[in-house]
């Protein structure tokens, strides 16, 4: 194996470009040897390469990932034609669609939501208790008319979503949680959003598209925004990152609602 240097892009894990014997590109993942390295290799054998990138060696003692590389590995964030970008997340969003893989610890989405309840039992802060409330009430909604639960990518965003010239556009990175699939289109939802000269109507444009094109329940899908999206916001409270431009796209959801 022979090392091309780390990705532009590190954050959490530390990821290398490497060639094997035969040259073939491949990418060399090294993360914590935790639970959530070792739900993200179950997560990608589950997939099996299809809609996202292909595992090809894992050692989940060591937290070691070998992938398949995607070339150009463009991101979908660099697409500037929105309507494009949703062609594209919509035939990746569907390509990832799985059964809860048997004999795992997935983790569900009730447990992320049990965040609410520890956001409001800290007193009130930026977030309104009101909206937190109303999250909650949305997710028990989404939860009991939901048909069971699903493989979730859980992170599905435009830099989640890379260009491979051989397999299109590819999903990678995922989390790897059980839930409801309305769940796993809220984070590409609300990214991207602060460069628009106008992100209320992008933002509308993407749930209006998303629930016509899928075939999904429009005022549903706005439930299931508005109980992430608040989610999504109290973390940020939590972990003293932005939850501003989060906590405006679930106040615009709630307007869409109404």
């Amino acid at each position: 194996m022979t090392s091309k240097g780390p990705v532009d892009n590190l954050s959490y894990n530390f990821v290398l470009k490497v060639t094997d014997s035969n040259g073939t590109p491949l990418m060399l993942k090294l993360g914590v040897p935790n639970f959530d390295t070792r739900n993200e290799m179950v997560t990608l054998h589950a997939y099996s390469g299809e809609g996202c990138a292909k595992i090809l060696k894992s050692d989940p003692e060591n937290g070691v990932m070998l992938l398949e590389r995607l070339i150009p590995g463009t991101m979908l964030s660099a697409e500037r034609d929105e309507m494009v970008v949703l062609e594209n997340y919509i035939k990746v969003w569907k390509a990832i669609r799985r059964p809860v893989p048997d004999g795992t610890s997935t983790p569900s989405l009730t447990h992320w939501f049990e965040g609410l309840s520890r956001y409001r039992n800290t007193g009130e802060g930026p977030i309104s208790l009101e909206h937190v409330e109303l999250a909650e009430k949305f997710f028990q909604e989404v939860m009991e008319t939901s048909e069971g639960p699903q493989l979730l990518h859980g992170d599905l965003h435009h830099e989640n979503i890379l260009y491979s010239e051989h397999k299109g556009w590819m999903a990678i990175d995922p989390k790897g949680v059980a839930g409801d699939p309305y769940f796993d289109v809220i984070s590409f939802l609300i990214n991207q959003l602060e460069s628009k000269p106008d992100p209320k109507s992008i933002l509308k444009l993407r749930v209006d598209t998303i629930s016509e094109q899928i075939g999904l329940d429009r005022q549903r899908l706005l439930k299931a925004a508005i109980a992430l999206g608040t989610l999504y916001a109290c973390w940020g409270v939590e972990d003293l990152a932005d939850w501003e431009t989060t906590y405006q796209c679930v106040k615009w959801f709630i307007e869409f609602l109404d």
